[in-house]
């Protein structure tokens, strides 16, 4: 049996620069979450999730896309690759670590998955990170005057 070629993203897009993809998909996202002591992020996503969005890329003009349609993300989508691809998911691994080989191995093992997490979307020829895969996303920069 042939194996099944990878899926591509079905048609042309703006992809995020690396300067807008660093600001708004880890460090703006960071801050946000801080500053509103991660529930007011978490009721903030909820509202624009359905758009494709997280409060982050709201700001940036960075739109989630579903990568088997080509059309917006589904807020449940979002929600996977936001909350477990960037939080549950790397807070279980760095408990894991850090029960089996102490707290600073699972604190490295947390900042290790999101560096090379994010590295990913900068290296990988389809510029999508580890939570895109979860999630089965991709990224799209798109400027105020296209958006809905």
């Amino acid at each position: 049996m042939q194996a099944e070629a990878p899926p591509q993203p079905p048609h042309i897009y703006d992809e995020p620069s690396f300067l807008r993809r660093i600001l708004g998909d880890e460090i703006l996202e960071i801050v946000l979450f801080v500053l509103t002591l991660g529930v007011g992020w978490l009721v903030w996503l909820a509202f624009v999730a359905p758009k494709g969005k997280t409060p982050a890329k709201d700001f940036v003009n960075v739109t989630i896309y579903d990568y088997r349609t080509a059309q917006r993300a589904r807020w449940q989508q979002v929600w996977l690759r936001e909350v477990f691809g960037k939080i549950a998911l790397p807070v279980m691994l760095a408990t894991g670590f850090s029960v089996l080989f102490g707290s600073a191995q699972g604190s490295t093992v947390f900042a290790a998955y999101h560096i090379m997490g994010g590295l990913a979307g900068v290296v990988l020829e389809d510029k999508r990170t580890i939570w895109d895969y979860i999630g089965r996303t991709y990224l799209v920069y798109e400027p105020r005057a296209r958006r809905n």
